[in-house]
């Protein structure tokens, strides 16, 4: 099962690439990944984490809403860019990391917010690292349990639990449970280019905490208290 989703995933991801006319070096280039890791991910050979499909969605120009194997997108059915059927939904297993997550919105470049239905497995995780990127986030916990760090701040979430953050701020969750799943309602809104009508990149930055409670691993070091909702 998990073999076929990897392999569907990197066929997606190469179709997408030669679609646009772009080598694994071109991708590599925009990323910050080696071009044998990339290969790996387009043979099905190498499961990708949340953090990696993000920047293959920015390097692509279609974020990661595109980046899901099936769903409806705006321009499909009789639904006119406004429904989504529960048997349309694009899904993404990320089941190295124990993240199956689903899309809930049509695909629109058009439009900045995506809603996503995200199963996290017991002991499932975003990534080791901290992320930050452009945007908003928001959500509620709809089963179990979730722990969210935003910036060295950590906070158990329980059924019913809500939270909101900008995505600028370096972030990460995980289940902390060993035995239940967790689901998360979760929204993201990217900026948008008024020029073009489109989405503004997210611009993704893996980062890791320093023991002196600021972040490193970016382009420049990040201290958690200069960085607000903004």
């Amino acid at each position: 099962m998990h073999i076929e989703a990897d392999r569907t995933m990197g066929e997606r991801i190469r179709a997408l690439r030669r679609e646009r006319s772009l080598s694994l070096m071109d991708i590599a280039q925009r990323t910050g990944y080696s071009v044998g890791y990339l290969s790996q991910i387009e043979r099905g050979l190498s499961s990708p984490s949340l953090r990696t499909m993000v920047a293959l969605g920015e390097a692509f120009g279609i974020g990661l809403s595109g980046l899901f194997s099936r769903g409806a997108s705006a321009s499909e059915g009789d639904s006119d860019g406004v429904v989504v059927r529960a048997s349309e939904r694009g899904r993404m297993d990320l089941w190295r990391t124990g993240i199956d997550k689903a899309i809930l919105t049509p695909h629109d470049e058009a439009f900045g917010l995506d809603l996503y239905l995200m199963k996290i497995a017991p002991g499932g995780f975003s990534d080791e690292d901290f992320f930050a990127h452009s945007g908003e986030e928001a959500g509620v916990v709809i089963e179990g349990t979730m722990e969210l760090n935003v910036a060295g701040s950590s906070w158990m979430l329980q059924t019913g639990d809500s939270f909101r953050f900008a995505s600028n701020r370096p972030h990460r969750y995980r289940n902390p449970s060993s035995t239940l799943p967790t689901q998360v309602l979760w929204a993201t809104h990217t900026p948008m280019d008024p020029a073009k009508g489109t989405r503004m990149p997210r611009k993704p930055v893996p980062l890791r905490q320093n023991p002196d409670g600021t972040f490193s691993g970016g382009p420049a070091e990040v201290d958690p208290g200069a960085l607000s909702d903004e």
